[in-house]
């Protein structure tokens, strides 16, 4: 008898699940009927959104390489510029404002040579300073560096065309005229204070004015002439 109570208990616990998960079942066939076509359509929505956000990723990527490649090339070829100055270059540089900033810094550090050389040769070819000095803060302001960078390229030039003008044989030619001319000049001062001393004996004098001319002599040679 027991085991009998027993088995209607559990046939009775299974048909119990039997239609729970049936009305369950029913319910969700029910839903996606009602709510298939939307959740299709969002998914188809996604998909399309997907595909918009990757087109314009790649369409990023391609604009900021062909913006890079300009920017470098524009440094390269300053040299090809019919104007001397850097105001084509910083205006290349400034629409690749969609290239990194540390990318471009690193493009300054790559090409700060040819910065230095285009700056030399602007100022040879007689271009204004001014506007040279202001185009070439634009295009390293553009690079992303600060504009004292500038100013270190503008004193670097400097100093270098001081040094050639130093090392040059016209300029040791001027300035061993220069010590001749102040040599002479200043040995024909003292003879004529020797000279105008009254009160000088005429051998004291002949004295000074020998002593004199020795200094003088050795002044320019280094020796007394004998």
């Amino acid at each position: 008898m027991e085991a009998f109570v027993a088995l209607l208990l559990l046939m009775g616990m299974v048909w119990a699940t039997y239609r729970i998960l049936a009305n369950l079942y029913w319910e969700i066939r029910g839903r996606l009927f009602r709510y298939g076509p939307h959740m299709r359509a969002w998914t188809g929505q996604a998909r399309l959104d997907a595909e918009r956000d990757r087109h314009r990723q790649i369409q990023r990527a391609q604009s900021m390489r062909m913006h890079n490649r300009e920017m470098q090339l524009a440094i390269l070829n300053l040299h090809q510029t019919p104007n001397p100055d850097f105001r084509r270059a910083a205006e290349a540089v400034r629409r690749a404002s969609d290239v990194p900033v540390e990318f471009r810094r690193r493009q300054f550090a790559r090409l700060r040579p040819q910065l230095i050389q285009h700056y030399r040769h602007c100022l040879s070819r007689g271009a204004e300073a001014n506007v040279v000095a202001e185009s070439l803060e634009d295009l390293v302001v553009a690079l992303g560096m600060e504009p004292f960078e500038a100013d270190y390229i503008r004193q670097e030039v400097d100093r270098s065309a001081t040094q050639r003008r130093a090392d040059s044989p016209e300029s040791a030619a001027q300035e061993f005229q220069n010590r001749l001319t102040q040599a002479q000049q200043e040995h024909d001062r003292r003879m004529q204070v020797i000279r105008s001393l009254s009160t000088l004996s005429e051998d004291v004098r002949q004295q000074l004015l020998e002593a004199e001319e020795q200094r003088f002599q050795q002044a320019l040679f280094g020796h007394e002439s004998r």
